[in-house]
């Protein structure tokens, strides 16, 4: 209730797509998987094979510590402004909002940016989710220091002329 759609623009291979992951993420919520959400909390791996549990925190600290490196790594920490291209739950916007940066994040699946948006505010962030994918939304030249991209390039449809336009925009 939090997120602004943009989702009715969308053409139908698109809708189709989110309609997927919106079932995807948020099954894995309501099996208590809520790693999808927050790097601190772990991410269960086996939950189809009945495993609820998620990967002891020393290996949840090894498997992401990439997210650490980057949050972290002087070109980003230059600015402070960060937008999160396709962040399902919102795990890596929420690891960013609590690094320091100020976040905008979207993502074409309505209901996991929605639980993404209510997690943050309960976990006292202020991050805007928006509900777009790359190509049906733009923001103006200038708006965001840093931009990241965490498992999620690789759905978009024309990923070349989408980010060909974004350079356009941008100048």
């Amino acid at each position: 209730e939090y997120v602004l759609s943009l989702a009715a623009l969308f053409p139908e291979d698109l809708q189709r797509e989110a309609a997927f992951w919106d079932r995807f993420y948020l099954w894995n919520l309501e099996h208590g998987a809520v790693g999808f959400h927050d790097l601190r909390r772990g991410f269960a791996p086996f939950m189809a094979q009945g495993v609820t549990e998620a990967f002891p925190h020393a290996d949840t600290i090894d498997r992401y510590d990439v997210h650490y490196q980057v949050a972290e790594h002087p070109l980003l920490r230059a600015g402070q402004t960060l937008l999160d291209i396709g962040v399902g739950l919102g795990w890596t916007s929420i690891h960013f909002a609590r690094s320091g940066y100020r976040v905008t994040a979207f993502d074409p699946s309505l209901g996991p940016v929605q639980a993404a948006k209510t997690y943050a505010i309960q976990e006292g962030l202020q991050i805007e989710y928006i509900c777009a994918a790359m190509g049906y939304i733009q923001f103006q030249p200038g708006s965001f220091d840093n931009v990241t991209a965490f498992h999620s390039l690789h759905q978009v449809a024309d990923l070349e002329a989408d980010l060909f336009l974004a350079k356009i925009v941008e100048g």
